[in-house]
């Protein structure tokens, strides 16, 4: 089974990790497989408190993310602000990255991969108002939905980037058929092709 783990701390956008979350979630109402989706943390905390005020109880810390075969980094502005300067937080990215496993991103999300150093000179995507950003941190900006590029995937912003990303895992993991299905049945038009 496909372990998938999300990464979540305060200041999160609940958007960008819900999406995904429930999309792979929902692989198993529409088949005979499974995703097991967590929500994790790097630091301990019993509680995380996202940017607009939910309160998210996370699965699980994790030191290094080892026990994760794909990795997603969300976006939300105080959360990618703090991981910025997070080096601990950085290297154990980086960490992940280097063992060829799938990374991915929602929205500003892409620039904690970028400062990681995962997104030098490859094609990807952020929320268009920090598109000079991630071209700074040494990404080529593109304005696409979602950037494969690799092992490593980035969604663009917006209320469905997320919902996206999710569809384009499940592509990626189980198939196109599958993520087709999925969408189908979240009754979700915009798939990504």
């Amino acid at each position: 089974m496909v372990r998938v783990c999300i990464l979540v701390d305060d200041g999160v956008e609940e958007l960008d990790f819900v999406g995904v979350y429930e999309v792979l979630a929902d692989v198993r109402k529409v088949s005979n497989y499974s995703i097991d989706v967590e929500v994790v943390t790097f630091h301990r905390r019993n509680v995380v408190k996202c940017r607009n005020g939910l309160v998210v109880v996370p699965h699980r810390v994790t030191k290094d993310f080892s026990e994760c075969d794909v990795l997603v980094v969300p976006g939300g502005k105080d959360f990618v602000k703090k991981a910025l300067n997070d080096e601990q937080l950085l290297n154990a990215i980086r960490g992940f990255h280097g063992q060829g496993r799938l990374i991915a991103s929602v929205c500003t999300g892409s620039l904690i991969l970028a400062k990681a150093g995962i997104l030098r000179d490859r094609k990807a995507t952020t929320h268009h108002l920090r598109m000079n950003m991630l071209r700074e941190l040494g990404a080529i900006p593109v304005k696409q939905r979602v950037v494969v590029e690799g092992n490593v995937i980035t969604a663009a912003a917006g209320i469905s980037a997320s919902i996206d990303l999710g569809l384009k895992l499940i592509e990626i993991l189980r198939g196109r058929e599958l993520s087709n299905l999925v969408a189908k049945y979240i009754e979700y038009s915009a798939i990504q092709k």
